[in-house]
C-alpha cells in the first residue's frame, strides 16, 4: 500500500491522470497529492497502532545503546501517528512531510545502520535499511508539485 502510494508521490500515477476523476476539484494534481497523503497516513497510523499492540515485539529492534526501549517504542508509535494524522490536514501536511521525512531518515541512522554494521552479510538488514531510506523520501517528494517532479514526465 505505502509503496503504491510512494510511487504516486515520485511520478504521477498513470491511473490517475487518465481517469479525470472528481470533476469538481480544480486540478487533478490536488487529487493526486491528496490521494498520495491519503495513503501514507493510513500506513502511519496502522504501524501506529501495532507499535502500541506489539510493544513487547518490536523493543528488541532498538540497538543496545538507546536506552529506555519500550519508552522509544510507544514515542514512536504517537509520532507515527501524529504524523499520519498531519498529513491529512491541509493546514499541517507540509510540515507534517518535512518532521516524518526526518523521523524516517533518522531511523536508518539510530536503527538501521547500527544492525546493518553489526551483520552486514545480513540480507533482510540491507533491505530494511533501504527500504527505510525510500520512506524517507516519500514524504518529501509530496511537497513537490506534481508538474515539476522529476519523474512525472515518464508517468
Amino acid at each position: 500500500m505505502v509503496y503504491h502510494g510512494g510511487g504516486c508521490v515520485c511520478c504521477r500515477s498513470p491511473l490517475l491522470e487518465q481517469r479525470k476523476p472528481l470533476r469538481q476539484l480544480r486540478d487533478r494534481s490536488d487529487f493526486s497529492l491528496t490521494t498520495q497523503n491519503g495513503v501514507l497516513a493510513a500506513f502511519m497510523i496502522g504501524a501506529a497502532i501495532l507499535h502500541l499492540r506489539y510493544t513487547a515485539f518490536v523493543a528488541p529492534f532498538i540497538p543496545a545503546f538507546i536506552p529506555w526501549r519500550i519508552f522509544w517504542v510507544q514515542f514512536t508509535a504517537v509520532a507515527l501517528a501524529a504524523g499520519g494524522l498531519g498529513l491529512l490536514l491541509p493546514a499541517t501536511s507540509r510540515l507534517a512531510a518535512r518532521l516524518t521525512s526526518l523521523m524516517f531518515f533518522l531511523w536508518v541512522l539510530l536503527v538501521h545502520l547500527p544492525h546493518l554494521v553489526a551483520d552486514p552479510l545480513h540480507n533482510a538488514g540491507w533491505c530494511e535499511t533501504f527500504e527505510a531510506l525510500a520512506f524517507s523520501a516519500m514524504p518529501t517528494f509530496s511537497l513537490i508539485p506534481s508538474k515539476q517532479r522529476p519523474l512525472s514526465k515518464f508517468g
